[in-house]
């Protein structure tokens, strides 16, 4: 039961993450080095049988994603 339960919000993580991901490519807010090095990132954090590292690394994934975020709506409030 645990592990159907870890499973499927394993599946919907990542799903959010290649949402979010192909959502940031659209807008051309990632160079092509960001989204391989995210890429690589997801497989290895999705191929790893450690649950437990993967919700750690699902938290630095977003805390990055947030600061990007910043960091992006800085630069374009000084160009525009």
């Amino acid at each position: 039961m645990i592990e159907e339960e870890l499973t499927r919000v394993n599946l919907e993580m990542q799903q959010e993450f290649e949402s979010q991901l192909q959502t940031l490519a659209q807008r051309g807010k990632l160079n092509q080095h960001e989204i391989k090095k995210l890429g690589e990132l997801n497989a290895e954090l999705f191929g790893h049988s450690n649950n437990r590292q993967k919700i750690k690394y699902v938290a630095q994934l977003k805390e990055e994603n947030i600061v990007l975020k910043k960091v992006i709506e800085s630069l374009n409030s000084r160009i525009g």
